[in-house]
């Protein structure tokens, strides 16, 4: 028998998001030459073990993560606190966080929005023959999806 259908017959066409479909904004404003950017939410879930059991009786969410890292092409004369990657000492106190968000550029709308932002680690390496990357990881509070769920 021959088969006449897949499951990615209903799959809509023209939504595959890559890199060149995506932009970020942190607080409103696009941030340029990002050469990537990778997310992550996670649930720290405690195992309940009990006497009389060997295998785990449940897992309770006791924490929720979210993580983000950038890679971001340098340019000169261009600080990546100026650009609100990464807060200068004096502010890393009081700052409440920014709002990064992926937009899908050929529908202007946001694919991910990421709030209360904080830079927390960034390095680079300037090698001779190379573009200079600048690799920046960063916390958040919470994590929406294009349908304002977190």
């Amino acid at each position: 028998m021959a088969i006449t259908s897949t499951a990615n017959d209903g799959v809509e066409k023209g939504i595959v998001l890559h890199g060149a479909r995506a932009y970020i904004t942190i607080n409103g404003d696009p941030v340029g030459y990002v050469q990537s950017l990778t997310g992550g939410e996670e649930y720290q879930m405690e195992p309940i073990e009990v006497l009389d059991a060997l295998p785990v009786s449940e897992f309770v969410p006791v924490a929720y993560r979210v993580t983000l890292s950038a890679a971001l092409v340098m340019l000169s004369g261009v600080s990546y606190k100026e650009q609100n990657l990464f807060s200068t000492v004096s502010n890393v106190l009081q700052a409440e966080g920014l709002e990064l968000v992926v937009v899908d550029n050929v529908s202007d709308q946001p694919i991910i929005t990421f709030s209360g932002v904080k830079g927390q680690a960034t390095n680079f390496t300037i090698t001779k023959a190379q573009v200079t990357l600048n690799n920046v990881t960063f916390v958040a509070r919470t994590a929406k999806d294009h349908r304002n769920e977190i």
